[in-house]
This record gives C-alpha cells, sequence and structure tokens, in this order.
C-alpha cells in the first residue's frame, strides 16, 4: 500500500489554536443606526461636571434618528429621519447634565408622517421594499432633512445639510420653525446645493463674527462654485466673495483655482485667475 500523500499529524504535534474569543459588543456605534425617535422633555442627571468647570453652555447636535416607517426601511444611515437633542452643562454651578431631544418636523417629516411610510424625495440608497416613487414625484420631496449640522448667526439658529434648504429652530423647545428664506438671489435659476460646513472668517488672526461658506451650483455654461459671507448683521443675506468656474476651488476672495476632482502626487498644477 503507498504512504498517504498527506499523513495525518499526531495530536502531540498538531499546532494549538487558541479559542476564539466573543467579540466584545461595540458599545454607542450600534446606536448609530438604531432608531431612537423619543421625545425627551428636559432631563437632568447628575454627572461630573463639577469637576469640570470649564465646561459650560449648551451643546445642540442634530443626528438620524429613525430608519423605517410603513414597513420601509432604509439602507443608508445619511438617510434617516432627523433629531435635534440638546445637552446643557453648567461647570462647576451644577453637579447635573440637562438634555432634551425631539425629532425634527421637516416637509419630508411631516409628508410621511401623512402617507403612513417613507415619503417622496433623494435617498442615498432605496428603501427595502422600493418605494416606486417617480423620478417627477422625488424631484417634488421637500429634500429639507436636514440633520447633519446647526449653527447660530445673528440670533438665528440655523439646521444645514449638503442640500439648497436650511431649516430655523428654537434652540430651547427644538421645533422647527421654517425654511430659511435668503433675501438674496443667489443660486437664482440654476440647480444649487448647499455645504453644511460653513467656518467662521477669519481677519487679521481675529473672527470677524461672519461665516464663510460655499454654494455649488450647475449654470447654463457648467458647474460653478459661490464662495459667500453671512454676518450677523443680515444671517439670511449672503455676500458673494468669490466664484470658480467648472469643478475648483476659491484659494482666496481675489483668486480661483481649478484643480481635478481627485488631486494626486505629480498632477499638473492647478489653474488660477481672477475671480469674476
Amino acid at each position: 500500500a503507498h504512504e498517504p500523500r498527506h499523513p495525518a499529524v499526531p495530536m502531540s504535534q498538531a499546532p494549538t489554536v487558541a479559542p476564539k474569543q466573543p467579540t466584545p459588543p461595540d458599545f454607542g456605534y450600534d446606536a448609530l443606526v438604531t432608531t431612537h425617535n423619543y421625545t425627551y422633555e428636559r432631563t437632568c442627571k447628575a454627572s461630573i461636571v463639577s469637576r469640570l468647570p470649564w465646561l459650560v453652555g449648551t451643546f445642540i447636535i442634530p443626528s438620524a434618528s429613525q430608519f423605517e416607517m410603513g414597513g420601509f426601511s432604509m439602507q443608508s444611515i445619511g438617510d434617516g429621519f432627523g433629531k435635534l437633542s440638546r445637552f446643557t452643562l453648567a461647570g462647576s454651578k451644577s453637579t447635573s447634565l440637562c438634555y432634551s431631544g425631539r425629532m425634527m418636523a421637516t416637509g419630508w417629516w411631516n409628508e410621511s408622517i401623512s402617507l403612513g411610510r417613507v415619503g417622496p424625495g433623494a435617498l442615498f440608497l432605496e428603501t427595502v421594499p422600493p418605494r416606486n416613487y417617480t423620478i417627477a414625484e422625488n424631484m417634488k420631496g421637500a429634500g429639507d432633512n436636514v440633520f447633519v449640522n446647526t449653527y447660530q448667526l445673528g440670533g438665528e439658529f440655523f439646521a444645514v445639510t449638503d442640500a439648497p434648504k436650511e431649516l430655523n429652530f428654537d434652540p430651547l423647545s427644538l421645533h422647527v420653525t421654517g425654511t430659511v428664506s435668503w433675501s438674496d438671489h443667489l443660486g437664482f435659476g440654476n440647480i444649487a446645493l448647499g455645504s453644511a460646513h460653513p467656518l467662521p472668517e477669519v481677519v487679521a488672526s481675529a473672527t470677524s463674527g461672519c461665516l464663510i461658506d460655499i454654494l455649488p451650483q450647475q449654470t447654463l455654461l457648467g458647474a460653478e462654485i459661490t464662495v459667500y459671507r453671512t454676518c450677523p448683521q443680515e444671517p439670511t443675506h449672503r455676500e458673494a466673495l468669490a466664484r470658480c468656474l467648472r469643478l475648483g476651488a476659491c484659494a482666496s476672495a481675489t483668486r480661483c483655482c481649478t484643480a481635478p476632482r481627485r488631486p494626486r502626487l505629480g498632477a499638473a498644477a492647478p489653474t488660477c485667475y481672477p475671480c469674476r
């Protein structure tokens, strides 16, 4: 008889394999994709705030907090219905942390509640099962699920995402109070998007109190990005600082630079020209 090509290894020579350890739960992150649509009125809990006297103020953060409705389940965290949460810390003046939370009563949320299912509008990924709306129906959707960021300017509070619509809200009740109505005409007649990340304007190493943001839009001449300023004196007026034709970036208020979509090492230098 022939020897087996792969003779069995005696148990005494077999490699030792450590038993597989159970994977610990990923605390916190699982909640990012779990529905938590409860309304919390102002509630205070004992905390360690008294040990951190510098930790004073109110922090308002939006989030995606419901991922299904009427038997339709969302497949992307970016499609969840938005919620506002507020946390108030009083440093050494108090030993408690106070918080509250409320689903954002956006146009999309209200329409979905009325329909009893996920309403029409653009999604990153279609629901399961599919909603079966037409392109026209989705284009007519509210498009105001703005749960990415919040900011305050001139006594007004804004909720924003990378979409053309922004919402105002009350920081105390967390109720949505309406759609931001801009007093300017930036983006008028064009297919405009938005930005969820306004930045403080820095002038001579100090902030002016104004914010700088961008407005991407599709014009008859092609893609264009407008850099604009908003200030506390007129928080709903956008002052255009620079415009960049095509896909690019404005390097300053006086020069615009176009660059590849995905810059790489060794790529050609961007083309710069005066902003119009």
